[in-house]
């Protein structure tokens, strides 16, 4: 092996070890349910709009009806890939304590998940809306999206996908 072949090597593990630091790769997987995720709510909404609910004549209970099948359907996607990819190693179904019945840590996790994404929408909404005196629509909306999923991770690793609470009985 050459020293050249061996300093880049090198200085590629390390730029790796660092990115790995600054950017976790759970967040990584994190963002790739959630892309995929919004892929499936627009898909949802679209099937939704122009074919599943296309006998509701009011446009505005359409889309209501639509938009909450759509978003509902992606919340599920998320959540289940986010178990079971993102944090598997967290899954309520690997709890330590033998005593705790499977179903109730997924049960717990769910509504805690539904909470942190709520939590999300909210965020963004507000942020989106401050910016907005600021920028344009589309980039208050980008910088917000990004700020609701930084701390949607954040709340999933530290309280949703924690089974330390669930092993001590915690909900």
């Amino acid at each position: 092996m050459s020293k050249r072949y061996s300093k880049v090597s090198s200085l590629s593990i390390r730029l790796i070890t660092y990115i790995s630091y600054v950017i976790p790769y759970r967040f990584i997987k994190f963002g790739a349910v959630g892309l995929t995720g919004t892929f499936i709510n627009l898909i949802f909404l679209y099937l939704g709009i122009e074919y599943f609910f296309v006998a509701i004549s009011d446009p505005n209970l359409r889309l209501n009806i639509a938009l909450t099948v759509a978003i509902s359907v992606a919340t599920i996607h998320n959540f289940v890939w986010n178990q079971y990819w993102t944090w598997r190693d967290r899954s309520a179904y690997r709890v330590g304590d033998s005593t705790i019945n499977p179903a109730y840590g997924v049960i717990w996790q769910f509504g805690r998940y539904i909470l942190t994404s709520s939590m999300g929408i909210l965020l963004q909404i507000l942020l989106t809306k401050f910016l907005n005196i600021f920028l344009h629509y589309l980039i208050a909306n980008i910088l917000a999206i990004l700020s609701a999923a930084i701390l949607n991770y954040l709340i999933n690793d530290i309280w949703t996908f924690n089974v330390n609470h669930l092993n001590k009985g915690q909900p």
